[in-house]
């Protein structure tokens, strides 16, 4: 029996590595720190970079809240659960116990025209007077038509 040996030629294909200065491979041999090492990976995963930049926005619109308040003129506390499904920017009435406090801090701090208010109100017979001792802030009920 003859046996033939099959021989069977493959390519080998050979990269050559470029050439590096000295200076390139100082830098690759330098020691870095976990740190840098996170933040290079992090950097490089995009998913983590546009979460990092959605959180940011969202934590710059909660710290300009009052100012975005302050400009539209929607009350960021009061609810209605009835205009719940409103247009956006849609102006509510104020809640009672938010007028009730807009009153008390114009009397505290106009004491004047909060008194001329009330002899006004009491003129027109709007309210009827009460009592001082029993409401510190009015002297006057407001009466129900």
């Amino acid at each position: 029996m003859d046996q033939e040996v099959l021989t069977v030629e493959k390519e080998v294909k050979v990269e050559v590595a470029p050439t590096l200065t000295k200076a390139q491979i100082a830098d690759m041999e330098k020691t870095r720190s976990l740190t840098k090492i996170v933040y290079t990976q992090f950097k490089e995963h995009k998913a983590a970079v546009i979460g990092v930049y959605t959180i940011i926005f969202f934590v710059l619109i909660a710290l300009s809240a009052p100012l975005i308040e302050n400009l539209t003129g929607l009350d960021a506390e009061s609810q209605n659960v009835f205009a719940r499904y409103k247009p956006p920017f849609t102006r509510v009435s104020v809640p009672v116990d938010a007028r009730e406090d807009m009153v008390r801090k114009y009397m505290l701090a106009n004491p004047e025209d909060a008194v001329a208010a009330e002899n006004a109100l009491i003129k027109e017979d709007f309210v009827a007077t009460r009592k001082p001792e029993a409401f510190p802030f009015s002297a006057c009920e407001i009466r129900s038509h």
